[in-house]
């Protein structure tokens, strides 16, 4: 077995304990093992299951698994910038594009228009909310793209426009009422090139059950 398909393996067998974990104990006692926990994010129809965690800056888990320790694949993490409890107007998480689709690895796959239309659904879990998530765009651009990654707060107005602008699809509705959730990763690691897709965000009906925490 090669280095890349011992760390793809333990990548996965990591992955599948958190998910065992969660399951068992529910999301908040989890956070006893991963202290900066914020939520957890669920794609349908597709290897995106991991918990989301939330650094004091956003290379703290750049490199180091959710509950803290030094890992090269890192974790899906959310924006340092983002409020903890993904109450802001657009939330943003990373996560690297590592080979055989783990992490956010799949994401490369939605510049593909089929995979798109049928990979557009999932579920975010908070400590006290959960909410449907539904792909609303997908698009390519640059790590220094001010009006989506900078946070110099631009009207929400002016980041829809530019979603639209790079939008590869046009086939579902995005505006200004909408609550964003996006998820980034690099194209490659040669290039400042990123892949985001974005989902709007519904809250669904009633808070989340304490024992499900």
């Amino acid at each position: 077995m090669s280095k890349d398909q011992q760390l793809m393996k333990t990548i996965e067998n990591s992955q599948q304990v958190l998910i065992d974990v969660k399951e068992q104990v529910g999301l908040r006692e989890c956070q006893k093992e991963m202290k900066d926990l914020v939520g957890w994010i669920c794609i349908d129809k597709t290897n995106i299951n991991y918990p989301i965690v939330q650094g004091k800056d956003d290379l703290e888990y750049c490199y180091r698994s959710a509950d803290g320790k030094p890992l090269v694949s890192g974790s899906i993490y959310l924006s340092c910038r983002n409020k903890h409890d993904f109450s802001d107007p657009y939330n943003i998480i990373y996560g690297h594009n590592m080979s055989q689709d783990t992490m956010f690895g799949q994401l490369k796959h939605y510049l593909d228009l089929e995979y798109y239309r049928n990979h557009q659904t999932g579920t975010l879990q908070t400590f006290d909310k959960e909410y449907d998530l539904k792909a609303v765009a997908v698009f390519e651009t640059s790590a220094y793209d001010s009006l989506i990654y900078q946070f110099q707060r631009p009207t929400k107005q002016k980041m829809v426009e530019r979603i639209k602008y790079l939008n590869l699809y046009q086939e579902n509705k995005i505006d200004v009422n909408m609550q964003l959730f996006m998820c980034s990763t690099c194209k490659d690691y040669e290039t400042d090139d990123r892949i985001v897709v974005v989902y709007q965000m519904e809250e669904i009906d009633g808070t989340v059950e304490k024992n499900d925490l």
